[in-house]
């Protein structure tokens, strides 16, 4: 499999600052006139894309529109086969996955943590299957990083 593009956004752009302050981050104020809009960063699932994610949380977008600017993160594997036909029919390739074994993850976690210092800070963190999954692991991480505890993934 190639490497994907660094990122694939739409809308606005992402979530938070580094792994140690994902836990620590205070919650945003209320979109008050003025205030800064708060930021979810979207992650898709197996062998999906953000065009995909994106049409999976339309409903989710047009009821939080005037609160959330949402950005989508292409998985850091770029694959040409979809998950299904479904997946096939409702997006173009190419398509991503975050991990192809288990040894992958942490890279995966560590794509998505890179991301986030870079393009953060985001307040809501949105995943879809192995989405989901990269979203659990990065936020386990983080807690285990805050309360001192070595890296999920032994380093």
């Amino acid at each position: 499999p190639q490497q994907a593009p660094p990122q694939r956004a739409h809308g606005s752009a992402p979530l938070c600052r580094g792994r140690r302050e994902l836990c620590a981050m205070p919650p945003s104020s209320s979109a008050a006139p003025g205030a800064a809009r708060r930021r979810a960063l979207c992650l898709h699932g197996w062998r999906a894309n953000p065009e995909l994610m994106e049409l999976q949380i339309v409903r989710l977008q047009m009821k939080l529109e005037d609160d959330i600017d949402f950005s989508f993160l292409s998985g850091p594997i770029a694959v040409q086969q979809a998950a299904d036909e479904m997946v096939r029919e409702l997006a173009r390739p190419p398509y991503f996955q975050w991990w192809d074994e288990e040894r992958d993850k942490p890279a995966a976690i560590q794509y998505v943590a890179s991301y986030i210092q870079k393009n953060g800070p985001f307040d809501l963190l949105v995943g879809f299957s192995q989405g989901a999954a990269a979203v659990t692991a990065l936020l386990a991480e983080a807690a285990g990083e805050a309360a001192g505890e070595a890296s999920c993934w032994g380093g």
